[in-house]
């Protein structure tokens, strides 16, 4: 369905005359998945762009691009979000409200889906007790009466929990807010904490007093990092003092979905043009 609306919008924009040169341009096509046509297309690119899972991407690099093409990848990332609890439980109620909606629109709108949606919270500051159960209880109220749940999620959401139950020696404890949330806590974060995700609500913690002390476990496939309560200056040196190799965008919670022409460490509008250098 939204392909049609896009493609709906697009072609009520290019028929105006001013775009006849751009419309010329565009050829949109939709079909199943074939090898040969797929092959076809990638042989006359000069530049492809490929968004899917890893599998999908090491599947469509199968097939040849000309010598001097472009390849851009958006492969499967990991995000997650750093809240400091002092500055959390500074907030008058509706500056909660409107908090725990920003976090509820960067992972529930998507199930968690999206490369953008945390699947790790991490809290800092002192009273992290206070603070997470504020947090969590909120969101509960705001899922329990805006968020339509799918019937499996709930399975898939408590035999998740027995797995880890089962599988981690760094788990702490687990709450449980009815069937809309399930927290994980952990001891220690894991140098494949991005193969950890969760989905329709299952979010794993983990608490610290410095966020150096998480920078270790970063690596190439962490996207984005939601925060609340952090100063733009200690996450840049966050960044430039650890030499992270992970990470390619930073925004305040409730700007995870957003979208602009920096994506996955890329200045796409840069990177897809050609410059002709006249000197």
């Amino acid at each position: 369905e939204q392909i049609s609306i896009i493609c709906k919008v697009l072609n009520k924009i290019l028929k105006k005359k001013k775009f006849n040169f751009v419309k010329k341009m565009i050829s949109i096509v939709r079909y199943t998945d074939n090898d040969n046509f797929t092959k076809k297309i990638s042989s006359i690119c000069k530049a492809r762009l490929i968004w899917g899972g890893d599998e999908t991407i090491k599947k469509i690099r199968m097939f040849k691009l000309q010598e001097r093409a472009i390849d851009i990848a958006f492969a499967d990332r990991y995000s997650f979000c750093v809240i400091n609890t002092d500055n959390f439980l500074k907030l008058k109620e509706y500056e909660t409200n409107q908090l725990i909606e920003k976090f509820y629109n960067d992972t529930y709108l998507v199930d968690q889906n999206a490369c953008t949606s945390p699947h790790l919270v991490v809290w800092i500051g002192k009273n992290k007790v206070e603070a997470r159960n504020k947090f969590w209880s909120c969101l509960y109220t705001l899922v329990r009466n805006k968020y339509d749940m799918p019937e499996i999620a709930s399975i898939d959401k408590f035999n998740k929990l027995c797995e880890n139950i089962l599988k981690f020696k760094n788990l702490k404890n687990q709450e449980r807010y009815g069937n809309f949330i399930y927290t994980v806590m952990l001891n220690s974060l894991d140098k494949n904490q991005n193969n950890i995700r969760g989905k329709w609500g299952f979010f794993y913690e983990y608490s610290t007093t410095n966020l150096n002390r998480i920078a270790k476990y970063i690596n190439n496939k962490y996207q984005t990092l939601t925060y609340f309560g952090l100063e733009k200056s200690s996450l840049k040196h966050f960044i430039l003092n650890n030499k992270l190799s992970g990470i390619d965008r930073i925004v305040p919670i409730g700007q995870g979905l957003e979208m602009s022409l920096y994506w996955d460490g890329y200045d796409i509008n840069k990177t897809l043009s050609r410059v002709v250098d006249i000197k």
